[in-house]
């Protein structure tokens, strides 16, 4: 491996030219890098829907739902699948496993099972319909409304920029929301179709059959083929109204005008309307194209908007309501502001304590190794976002610590007269093989990352990549160019007594050292139980830091989700939102609100990656706010939920800031499984009562929601077969005359509008449903249903939700200043308290289920990992008793972490895992070069004890170096760097001071133990 160091001293004019392009390409590559705010996740979920209008929620789970999920189980793919089923509709969401990539064959397998159900479904299911871009993200989302415009106004406008926006480039899907449909709407007169003379039939028959777009046949001539189009479809509203109908037994003509009154409307009453600040918009939603870059579309969106400003009618405005791009724009610029906070102290701290020559070299390999890893990120297609940025930060202290090593090599053969090349070559030699071992092994801790098959592993996949890329890079570079940097500039100590050299004060420090050294090796036994003690301790006292998956996001947004009782209709839904709407947007109560978006009966589009978007239900209203800063954000979420505590009695509801990864954060789920219904909602109701009691906790929420009330028509049979009606003719009339009956379509130049036939809302009384005569019977009279019906009230659950195959209720929570591990410990002993009846269960969801099914995977490949790094360290070593010093000190670089989280009160996070990673990195390239250079002196003759204590001596000033300039780069980052840095970096600084002193005392200690002098020894010892 030395031939790199004697190649670059060598072609010296090549190691020049190749740095130099190294710096420029780097920077190049740098610039031109493609980022995000975060790890690109493939969401593999698909949505099948189904419906059945007016059926019940049970009877939609039991002949459309189970049917439908036993189906789906089929496919072996399918991980998981989850459903709800409400009064008409039945939802599924089928996800599959973690390790599958290209999803579109599962889809189409799952789309041709469905398919093949539609003959066993009940007859008049519609559907199901798969949807399988339920995962997609739309990076940008635009309103568009105005002052004076109505619906239809403001529609075609949106429909117009949504096909100009799909042209565009970066863009790959546009969707709208808020958007009505349009109706043709006969409503009947009082009385007019339900007497002997006309009824409902004949009505919907003689529109179908006058409104009609069908081919006339075909005229061939010996050269021509002539195509015949009978007219006979609508033209306009008023050929509707002229309809003619014959009375059933007079034969006289009668118009349509003089039965119902024929409106062009929307869909009433609107079911999904969308506000932005205040005002009724339509939201266009743009996806950004796969590959390209978030820069690229961001601008590409704004250059779009600006273009179709100009063109659009006076009073009608376009304005952003969410956009992706300026949040990964602003993340990855303070990621990169840290990255470069951190590089530039410890450039400060190396040159303060080398002095300015050799800090300069050894500095200059820093950025180099930077610029080389995101060379290596753009071969490997890693973009710059949240985990690789941090990647390259967890690296730095071992970035800092291979250039000292070797420097500090070079320089020490200089000083003791030996030619600058062959001591960078002697240096190249000693140090190319610990180095690698340990750059190796510190890559090993962080491979599980790499391999593991989970979403988390697929977000922290890039980490693994790049500390590879970042540690190797390193390792190549001080083998390359710091022996080239020191035989160019480095001079013998009498030649180059450089002002601020620190050799004095480390000659003090030196001494002590060795005095301490000397004291530990005295009283190993003692040194070694005092150790552990603290050790004990230390693990001991981990129970008392508070457990969290991941940080909280810094936008400057937040979510608000209202849910009023089920069965609420979507106006009240409306009504009572706007007044938290209004609140939300007065300037004088909130000047940090910027503008914000309601979307009620619906959640809108998933905006971001975590964001699964809200059911689709009347009593349900979601809203984005977005504020100035992301403080703002926090103190808004507080005053949020306290308004909807005090002035919302009606609703309940929840602020909340957003959150990283998959989970909520801070969400606890209880999921009561089993069969019966009274039995699963009876514990729910218990742990709803447990959970409302505790002191703090808010957002207690039943997924099942409120039971509502169900008019059940009792047929008598015998009746209804003496009037010549059936069951079915009851059903059909009745949902016709209350909902209304699709007949027939109005086409015009641009749309196809559905014509729907119905009563009029004053006919909608439950007095005149039973007094009307509705039903037409077999002999063409129309019936009263209190002829053969009667009325009984009951209720019956909103929704039924399942989870694989069993029906489920989720108990959700989260408290205002607890972590979900910390709430989920005081609801324990309530839980255990529970007498559940066979077959049922209580089971763990949100956050600490995401935390748990993450750390499954990722440490599911841990020990085979694990395993390949004690084999490096015997093939570095040769033997089994020098790895195993190493490997007993790594788990005492917990007392740093543990100790660092009590001290100030962090929260050990995923980050803050990943920080004990690289400190285990770090401990162990301490250890194998601390252990190597003993190996170096008892070659030259020294005794085991001179052995350690040189050792330690000529590695004490490297290590120092090493760790005061990795405590001083994350100071900045601990600062000023944010949640999610801040847990990492408080491990990673207290680790460091704790590693630093176990390096340097336990290392010793221990290998004197496995070592001993031969008078020491009461039997030979046996190389093994």
């Amino acid at each position: 491996m030395y031939k790199i160091t004697e190649l670059a001293l060598k072609h010296n004019r090549f190691t020049q030219v190749f740095l130099v392009m190294l710096f420029v390409l780097g920077i190049s590559t740098f610039k031109s890098a493609p980022s995000k705010e975060d790890p690109e996740i493939l969401i593999r979920s698909a949505v099948v829907v189904a419906q059945f209008p007016g059926m019940s929620p049970d009877r939609i789970e039991k002949f459309i739902t189970k049917p439908l999920e036993r189906e789906i189980k089929q496919i072996p793919e399918v991980s998981e699948i989850k459903s709800w089923s409400r009064t008409g509709v039945a939802q599924i969401t089928v996800t599959v496993h973690d390790k599958y990539f290209n999803l579109q064959p599962i889809w189409d397998t799952l789309r041709n099972r469905m398919d093949s159900m539609k003959g066993s479904l009940p007859d008049g299911t519609i559907g199901p319909m798969v949807n399988d871009e339920f995962g997609q993200v739309y990076s940008a989302t635009i309103a568009l409304f105005g002052n004076g415009f109505d619906h239809h106004e403001l529609r075609k406008t949106a429909e117009a920029i949504q096909d100009r926006l799909s042209s565009v480039q970066t863009v790959s899907q546009v969707e709208l929301y808020g958007v009505n449909e349009e109706r043709i709407w006969v409503n009947a007169k009082h009385g007019a179709l339900t007497n002997e003379k006309f009824q409902f039939r004949q009505i919907v028959s003689t529109l179908q059959a006058r409104n009609v777009v069908l081919p006339g046949g075909v005229i061939e001539t010996d050269t021509m083929q002539v195509e015949i189009e009978p007219t006979g479809n609508f033209n306009s509203v008023e050929e509707i109204l002229e309809l003619d109908l014959n009375e059933r037994e007079s034969g006289n003509t009668v118009y349509l005008r003089d039965l119902a009154d024929v409106e062009v409307g929307y869909e009433d009453p609107f079911n999904t309307p969308v506000y932005f600040n205040g005002k009724k918009a339509v939201i266009i939603a743009a996806a950004m194209a796969s590959g390209s870059q978030s820069d690229e579309f961001g601008t590409k969106v704004k250059e779009f908007i600006a273009q179709v400003e100009r063109d659009l009618p006076v009073g009608m405005t376009l304005e952003l309501a969410t956009f992706q791009p300026d949040k990964v724009n602003a993340a990855v610029s303070s990621a990169t502001t840290n990255l470069m906070q951190t590089v530039a102290v410890v450039l400060a701290v190396v040159m303060a304590f080398l002095g300015l020559r050799m800090g300069l070299i050894i500095g200059s390999i820093v950025p180099l190794t930077i610029l080389l890893t995101v060379i290596g990120m753009s071969i490997w297609g890693v973009e710059l976002q949240r985990m690789s940025i941090a990647a390259i930060i967890i690296s730095l202290g071992l970035l800092v610590d291979n250039g000292i090593v070797m420097a500090e090599f070079i320089q020490s053969k200089i000083s003791h007269g030996v030619a600058r090349v062959d001591a960078a070559i002697s240096a190249s030699k000693a140090m190319a093989v610990p180095l690698l071992t340990s750059s190796l092994t510190t890559i090993l801790a962080f491979m599980p990352l790499l391999l593991a098959q989970d979403v988390t592993g697929e977000y922290l996949r890039s980490l693994s990549q790049v500390i590879t890329i970042a540690l190797l890079s390193s390792w190549f570079l001080c083998l390359f160019a710091t022996p080239a940097l020191c035989v160019w500039f480095i001079r013998p100590k009498n030649q180059d007594c450089e002002k601020g050299d620190k050799e004095p004060e480390l000659s003090k420090l030196q001494l002590a050292y060795r005095r301490f050294v000397n004291a530990i090796l005295n009283f190993r036994l003692s040194t070694l139980a005092v150790v552990i003690s603290i050790f004990a301790v230390s693990i001991y006292s981990f129970r008392y830091v508070t457990v969290q998956f991941m940080p909280g996001s810094e936008r400057n947004q937040y979510l608000v989700f209202v849910d009023l009782p089920a069965g609420t209709k979507v106006e009240e839904s409306d009504r009572v939102s706007k007044r938290l709407e209004e609140w939300l947007l007065d300037k004088k109560l909130n000047p940090d609100v910027v503008n914000m978006v309601r979307y009620v009966g619906n959640g809108g589009p998933r905006f971001f990656l975590a964001l699964s978007p809200v059911d689709r239900a009347p009593n349900r209203v979601f809203m984005v706010v977005n504020t100035t800063d992301y403080t703002a954000a926090l103190d808004m979420v507080q005053k949020t939920n306290q308004f909807i505590m005090e002035q919302l009695p009606e609703a309940s509801g929840q602020a909340k800031r957003m959150w990283l990864g998959g989970s909520e954060l801070g969400l606890v789920e209880y999921q009561v499984v089993g069969k019966d219904i009274d039995v699963i909602q009876s514990v729910a109701k218990k742990i709803e009562l447990a959970l409302r009691q505790i002191p703090g906790a808010v957002g207690v929420a039943n997924d099942w929601e409120n039971n509502v009330p169900k008019l059940v028509l009792d047929i008598d049979q015998a009746q209804a077969i003496r009037a010549g009606v059936s069951s079915r003719d009851i059903a059909t009339s009745l949902d016709s005359y209350l909902r209304g009956k699709e007949v027939t379509s109005f086409r015009n130049d641009e749309d196809v509008i559905p014509v729907i036939v119905g009563a009029a809302d004053t006919e909608k009384t439950l007095e005149k449903l039973f007094t009307t005569q509705i039903v037409s019977s077999t002999n063409g009279q129309a019936l009263p249903l209190v002829q053969f019906a009667s009325i009984v009230a009951i209720s019956e659950p909103a929704v039924i939700r399942r989870f694989d195959l069993e029906r489920t209720v989720t108990i959700s929570v989260k408290h205002e200043s607890l972590q979900a591990s910390e709430l989920n410990k005081l609801m324990k002993p309530t839980l255990d308290r529970i007498e559940l009846p066979p077959g049922y269960r209580i089971a763990l969801g949100g956050e600490l289920k995401g935390a748990s099914k993450a750390n499954g995977a990722l440490f599911g490949y841990l020990p085979q990992c694990f395993a390949v790094m004690i084999l490096l360290l015997l093939l570095q070593f040769n033997s089994i008793r020098r790895p195993l010093i190493i490997l007993l000190t790594i788990p005492l670089s917990l007392i740093g972490a543990v100790s660092g989280l009590l001290i100030t009160g962090a929260y050990f996070t995923f980050p803050a895992m990943l920080g004990i990673f690289s400190l285990a990195g770090i401990i162990i390239n301490n250890g194998i070069v601390l252990i190597d250079c003993i190996e170096q002196n008892r070659k030259l003759g020294e005794g085991v004890r001179s052995a350690i204590t040189l050792a330690c001596m000529t590695r004490l000033r490297p290590i120092v170096m090493t760790t005061l300039t990795t405590i001083l780069g994350l100071v900045p980052l601990a600062l000023s760097g944010g949640e999610f840095w801040y847990s990492m970096s408080i491990v990673m600084i207290f680790g460091m001071i704790v590693g630093t002193v176990l390096t340097l005392g336990v290392v010793p200690v221990l290998y004197s133990l496995f070592f001993r002098e031969p008078a020491e020894q009461e039997m030979k010892l046996i190389s093994v």
